[in-house]
């Protein structure tokens, strides 16, 4: 499992609870040396800088990897042993991050795993996630809003670690309702 935007490490504790023993998860975070004028670069500077002095829920889990660089530059090829098979977006919300780290954790990705993104709404700093998905989902990735949550779920049916979006095809009855 993949998480993206650590921030307490509530979720993170959530996933390792609730996964079997032999689960690995990663999560990513900004490193707290990254230096405060850095911040404004990222949709949530002042979560950015609480995350920086936050204690982790999670403590010293041993099914859980911490990894503390830009998300957007991870190389996960160089980290998995094997394919993901759950990943949370939750990260930077602005449109280039979201974008980047899907596009990054894309190839490494199972078949049948589910990809996520958390913050689907027109709260202003979030409008990178809905515009991003929406504009996926105009390409054809066949993308659901979970009713009643601010969370956006794909499952990867390809199975070949590539992008659904020039070659997928769906329906309009496929299709979450998104709004504007």
């Amino acid at each position: 499992a993949v998480e993206i935007g650590t921030f307490k490490g509530f979720t993170t504790l959530h996933l390792s609870r609730n996964t079997a023993e032999h689960c690995r998860i990663y999560t990513v975070d900004l490193p707290p040396t990254l230096e405060d004028q850095s911040t404004s670069t990222f949709s949530d500077p002042q979560l950015v800088t609480a995350a920086k002095t936050a204690q982790r829920a999670f403590g010293s889990d041993p099914k859980i990897t911490q990894i503390l660089q830009d998300s957007t530059t991870v190389e996960w090829h160089r980290i998995l042993d094997q394919p993901i098979d759950f990943a949370l977006i939750d990260g930077s919300h602005l449109y280039e991050h979201v974008r980047k780290d899907t596009e990054r954790l894309w190839g490494a990705l199972a078949p049948g795993a589910l990809l996520m993104w958390h913050d689907y709404s027109s709260v202003e700093i979030r409008r990178g996630v809905g515009r991003y998905l929406r504009e996926l989902h105009q390409k054809g990735w066949p993308i659901r809003r979970l009713a009643g949550t601010a969370f956006c779920v794909y499952v990867n049916d390809r199975g070949d670690g590539t992008s659904p979006s020039n070659s997928l095809e769906t329906s309009a009855a496929q299709s979450f309702p998104i709004r504007k």
